[in-house]
């Protein structure tokens, strides 16, 4: 990956984790910056070039306690990779 700054990586992954908003949280009411530490840790992900779908789950699961399913972290990982493209 060329390099990339982490505010960059930062807003992708933010409207991304926003966009497809996993745990459902945004449409229920919560503040818009509800998902700061996750969107922190995947775009740390993204920096570092492990972008994985196991990763990305693994941090929902620690900051959440529960899976999110396959198909939609997929589907955020789909949206960073097309912005970052």
């Amino acid at each position: 990956m060329t390099t990339l700054h982490p505010h960059r990586a930062y807003n992708i992954t933010k409207r991304a984790v926003n966009e497809i908003d996993p745990i459902g949280l945004l449409a229920l009411g919560a503040p818009p910056d509800e998902y700061t530490p996750e969107i922190r840790d995947i775009a740390e992900l993204v920096l570092n070039d492990r972008l994985t779908l196991d990763a990305v789950r693994g941090v929902f699961w620690h900051w959440f306690a529960m899976h999110v399913p396959r198909p939609i972290i997929r589907q955020i990982i789909e949206l960073i990779t097309r912005e970052l493209s």
